[in-house]
């Protein structure tokens, strides 16, 4: 492959606009034949030529998806496409660079001004891949769309502009996208952009549900920025100290360099169960009528891994052992949707949305909590904690303390109230996740 397409600009022109994956697909499918390649890039040439303007971005765009699927009517098309002659090619960005005036043209048809957007301009100019995928996605290209300094974001990838593309042209009703509030959603959270196309790209979605989730995230409503008013007492909040954050963050780290990669799997496992969350309860211990203790689990580790000695995998750079308490609290945040049935947890809801706190005097950023889910469509904080009710308990507390921040920072419209919530697991439930995930036998 990597011959063929040293050969042609036409083919690394191919590779990426269609991107790797299909691209791959249709080396294979022409057993690495580059006539047989050349002759399926002619045909999705035509083919894509052929599609109606208004909807050829995203008609095209399925095609490739069924193609790189190995879907068989998505390679009828194509194929019976090779043999057919009658239609002249149609030039295309998929086999030959574009000109200058062309590459002009592609980005006014964006929206974009050079003279008053010299910026953006400079940028789409530059990232071929990035243009290309606005173009062909348009959808997205009007979400993503925000005119402040740089009209789209720099670290977008054309795999995410397809995906946004996909998700809102699946969108079912009722209501349509408010696509004013979905720019700013994505604006607001340009440095997240996967955690914000996650949290929008969920099964089921109705254009209401995308509308409220921009809405909390983009109007201002969020827990930002917080008045002295507003700021609860320091004994009221569940975090502690920056400085003791920092400490105890540096006394988890993990010289990767030194460990083989069997250890780096188990070192991973380790930390997901050290204590992080709980911050003002760091001495609770996992409950030991679950059944499982640190022990067990580095037994069953230095099994599955064949390590013998575990205690490298818990060093920090400093070589101080990290310490011996832990909690389930990470790991049940990572796989809360695997430990927890559907019918008690809803699917498609924020993880671990971060409740910030602004000091107005020092403008130092506090973390008041971190929400385990949050539905921000429903209004319903949900805490996932074990199943004892010491654990119950300590959710319930920190379920309502959420719940009263956000009435009071990010209240829901319509003068209703968040309410809360808090599920549970069991060891039984632990030890089926960690073995589906190959961590035990």
């Amino acid at each position: 492959m990597l011959r063929a397409l040293a050969e042609s600009p036409s083919r690394m022109d191919a590779l990426l606009n269609l991107g790797f994956d299909v691209f791959n697909a249709l080396y294979s499918r022409a057993g690495q034949s580059i006539q047989e390649l050349d002759n399926y890039l002619e045909a999705l040439t035509r083919i894509h030529g052929r599609l109606p303007r208004e909807t050829q971005a995203i008609e095209f765009r399925e095609l490739l998806d069924n193609l790189q699927r190995n879907d068989s009517r998505a390679w009828e098309r194509l194929e019976a496409e090779v043999g057919n002659t009658s239609h002249p090619s149609t030039i295309s960005p998929l086999t030959r660079a574009l000109t200058p005036e062309e590459i002009d043209e592609e980005i006014r048809r964006l929206g974009v001004n050079p003279e008053t957007q010299g910026e953006t301009y400079d940028l789409l100019r530059r990232e071929e891949a990035l243009r290309r995928s606005l173009i062909e996605n348009p959808l997205a290209a009007r979400a993503l769309r925000r005119c402040n300094s740089a009209c789209f974001p720099e670290n977008a990838t054309p795999d995410q502009i397809a995906r946004i593309n996909r998700f809102l042209s699946d969108v079912s009703e009722p209501g349509e996208i408010d696509y004013e509030l979905l720019t700013r959603y994505f604006h607001v959270r340009r440095d997240q952009l996967q955690r914000a196309i996650d949290d929008l790209d969920q099964p089921g979605r109705t254009a209401a549900d995308v509308n409220a989730i921009a809405d909390f995230y983009a109007s201002g409503r969020t827990p930002t920025i917080v008045t002295a008013s507003q700021t609860p007492p320091r004994s009221q909040r569940i975090g502690g100290s920056s400085s003791t954050t920092r400490r105890r963050r540096r006394d988890r780290e993990v010289t990767r360099s030194q460990l083989s990669p069997e250890e780096q799997r188990a070192a991973d496992l380790l930390e997901i169960f050290e204590e992080r969350q709980a911050r003002g309860h760091s001495q609770q211990r996992f409950p030991e009528n679950f059944g499982y203790s640190r022990s067990d689990l580095e037994q069953d580790l230095s099994e599955v891994f064949d390590i013998p000695d575990l205690s490298r995998a818990r060093r920090t750079p400093g070589g101080r052992a990290i310490p011996e308490q832990f909690e389930v609290g990470n790991f049940s945040h990572r796989y809360a949707e695997d430990l927890i049935p559907e019918s008690e947890l809803p699917r498609g809801l924020v993880s671990e949305y971060r409740i910030i706190d602004i000091e107005p005097s020092t403008g130092r950023r506090i973390e008041l909590g971190r929400v385990d889910r949050l539905d921000p469509v429903r209004g319903v904080v949900y805490e996932v904690k074990p199943r004892t009710t010491e654990w119950i308990e300590r959710g319930e507390r920190q379920a309502r303390l959420y719940a009263a921040y956000l009435d009071d920072l990010a209240p829901l419209p319509d003068g209703r109230r968040w309410s809360h919530q808090v599920v549970t697991y069991d060891g039984k439930a632990v030890k089926q996740v960690l073995r589906s995930n190959g961590y035990l036998r």
